[in-house]
């Protein structure tokens, strides 16, 4: 429980940090999705950044690394499959990050073929043979338009905005205007395009449908195909696709659609349990976490973290990016107070460059002084940048809680999920419990208020006198969580709860089940030792009963 839950104690000295954070120690494996190199070939182990800059590079705004040429091996031998065994030994529990390329014809063929003004081409993976193709702008605002997301742009007095826009507007006005760099964020594109199919196919009628052709007609909408090693999605709900026999279920037969999550009778027939469809619902208006993101040449995401340290992997569909990566040793080092988790954090990699004073300056230097004062972990952090450029078809993965940076060098188009299973859980449930405590910290005066001046904080003695006001502070404290990152303990354990017990992929693609358990039992018992426990609202302690329940039957299950 302590190794699970232990957070990384984070440090000025970058000397400190373990080897797999080290600059030199981290690497980028550029494979493709059908055919992983294992991980003792030398030939796959890239890196990403393997040597400290000078202060001249450091000033170079478009510092990247040498080429990372993909491996030959990793491109044509076909016995080197990627399963989900190797993604999980490789790249999730060292929390590493990693570079795959994959043909888009087996990912995202219709959206890669609409979007670009450049058609693929047979057999071609990402950065060979490729001409990169601009964006079809016109055909995205046909196919899409009337899809609201938010929107970055610049006004008419040069003033960056954010407005949630439907794509056609921003199409025909702000991509017309050409007064800077426009981006189309957290673009809801699959859960849109499933709306889509069921009002362009059935209209008034479809609550006369039946589910199996719903399910059909859905599939034929799908915009992408999840890869096989990234299934075991526990945040993102699973599309449940037509019926699957036992037998193509027992071959291992994946069933075509997003996520290729199996229905509860297919999910029972391959691993010999019992799962009933207990949630028989559609679940079309259930948030998730899957995005696509347009932009022009020059637009950005700044330095940030992931939801709650969550993974995420992206696929270029057109363009080329620029990605800056931060280990999670270094995290403080981004912050104005490096130790104050909750202090200001520095917004991109351009800024950082202009706060960190040149080594050979006195200490008078003006940056230097600032440095010294505010940003003190900045030097660290500058030197401890990963850069990786990111080609048409290319997929990143990012790890949990590594900080990082995106930059659109050409027009792009890229699809991502933010995503967790039960290897980063603990990581997850870290990070609320964090989010939680600074919360609290921020609103002891509420607090104070609620303990004084409430009508049974008046009594001297007598058993839960002090109930009220503490399911009161309680729900106030995880209301402006839940605003903060959209989670909160109640959706956290409603997620583990819902996985156990009905899990998003195939026996195959996913750990085995008393893994799972040994991963997320201690989570378990320290929720129930934590002072909100308590005081949580009934419905929180109700799926976390769930998840108990869960991981105790699967304890009784013999081996």
């Amino acid at each position: 429980m302590e190794e699970l839950l232990q957070p990384k104690v984070q440090t000025d000295d970058a000397s400190t940090s373990t080897t797999n954070d080290s600059a030199a120690g981290l690497c980028c494996r550029r494979c493709t999705l059908d055919s992983m190199t294992t991980a003792d070939n030398a030939d796959s182990t890239i890196p990403i950044l393997d040597y400290t800059p000078s202060y001249d590079e450091f000033l170079v705004s478009h510092l990247e690394t040498p080429p990372l040429a993909l491996s030959r091996h990793a491109e044509t031998d076909p016995s080197c499959a990627w399963s989900r065994s190797s993604t999980q030994t490789n790249h999730l529990l060292p929390n590493e990050p990693c570079l795959f390329s994959t043909p888009l014809d087996t990912f995202a063929p219709w959206l890669s073929r609409a979007l670009s003004t450049a058609p693929l081409q047979e057999g071609t993976t990402s950065g060979r043979g490729w001409t990169t193709p601009s964006i079809d702008w016109d055909v995205l605002a046909q196919q899409f338009g009337d899809h609201v997301a938010p929107t970055v742009f610049c006004d008419d007095e040069g003033r960056q905005c954010r407005e949630d826009l439907p794509v056609a507007r921003t199409v025909a006005e702000r991509m017309a205007a050409g007064k800077g760099p426009v981006y189309i964020k957290d673009w809801h594109l699959v859960r849109l395009a499933r709306r889509d199919a069921m009002a362009r196919s059935f209209r008034d009628r479809w609550s006369e449908v039946g589910r199996e052709e719903r399910e059909r007609e859905m599939q034929r909408r799908m915009p992408y195909v999840v890869p096989e090693a990234l299934r075991d999605d526990w945040m993102n709900p699973p599309y449940r696709p037509a019926r699957t026999s036992s037998k193509d279920t027992k071959r291992g037969s994946a069933p075509v659609g997003i996520g290729q999550a199996p229905r509860p009778e297919a999910i029972a027939a391959a691993d010999g349990s019992d799962n009933e469809d207990e949630d028989d619902d559609d679940d079309d208006d259930d948030d998730d976490f899957r995005f696509c993101y347009a932009g022009t040449a020059g637009s950005s995401t700044g330095i940030h973290r992931d939801v709650y340290t969550s993974y995420s992997w992206s696929t270029n569909l057109v363009g080329v990016k620029r990605w800056r990566l931060w280990a999670p040793s270094h995290a403080a080092c981004l912050r104005r107070f490096p130790a104050v988790r909750t202090s200001e954090l520095v917004h991109d990699y351009a800024t950082m460059l202009t706060l960190v004073p040149p080594p050979s300056s006195s200490s008078t230097h003006e940056r230097a002084g600032k440095v010294a004062i505010e940003w003190s972990g900045l030097p660290q952090a500058v030197a401890a940048t990963r850069t990786v450029v990111q080609r048409p078809g290319e997929t990143i993965f990012v790890p949990s809680d590594w900080y990082h940076q995106v930059e659109n060098v050409t027009e792009c188009i890229s699809l991502n999920h933010n995503w967790c299973n039960a290897v980063n859980l603990p990581s997850l449930y870290r990070s609320i419990v964090e989010e939680v405590e600074d919360v609290q910290h921020s609103l002891d005066d509420v607090r104070e208020m609620l303990s004084k001046g409430h009508p049974g904080a008046a009594q001297a003695a007598g058993p839960g006198h002090d109930e009220e006001w503490r399911r009161e502070w309680t729900k106030i404290v995880l209301d402006v969580a839940k605003q903060d990152a959209g989670w909160a303990w109640t959706e956290f354990w409603r997620m583990v709860a819902t996985n156990l017990g009905r899990p998003p992929a195939l026996k195959q693609e996913r750990p085995e089940d008393r893994w799972v358990r040994d991963r997320i039992w201690p989570l378990v018992a320290d929720f129930e030792g934590r002072e909100e426990f308590a005081w949580v609202e009934e419905e929180c302690r109700t799926w976390w009963r769930k998840a108990k329940e869960q991981l105790d039957k699967e304890s009784a299950t013999p081996p």
